[in-house]
């Protein structure tokens, strides 16, 4: 979780946020950081699993992991071949249908 909520206050870092239920607002670049500093006093501990998350958001939002991250042509590859029994289930969403924006219609 705290991954997705470092790539949304990576996406606008200087806007305002409140902190829980705190009247305190600091820019969003520091939420995930403060979360994570609340959770580990609450837990006795860092929650490195919880810090990976923070750190892998903020490098997916800032462009370090488009290196390692599959491209569409890797994606049909994968589709037609390794998990082309995958593919063929019911509910599946296919690369084109995800690019297209038809598969996530209700």
């Amino acid at each position: 979780m705290l991954a997705f909520l470092a790539i949304d206050c990576a996406t606008n870092p200087e806007a305002p946020r409140p902190i829980l239920c705190l009247p305190i607002k600091v820019p969003s670049k520091f939420v995930p950081f403060i979360l994570l500093g609340l959770l580990s006093l609450l837990s006795g501990g860092v929650p490195f699993d919880m810090l990976f998350g923070v750190l892998v958001g903020f490098a997916y939002q800032l462009g370090y992991l488009d290196r390692i991250r599959p491209g569409p042509e890797q994606l049909r590859g994968l589709e037609e071949g390794h998990l082309a029994g995958l593919a063929s289930q019911q509910g599946y969403v296919s690369v084109e249908a995800a690019e297209s924006g038809q598969g996530f219609t209700a």
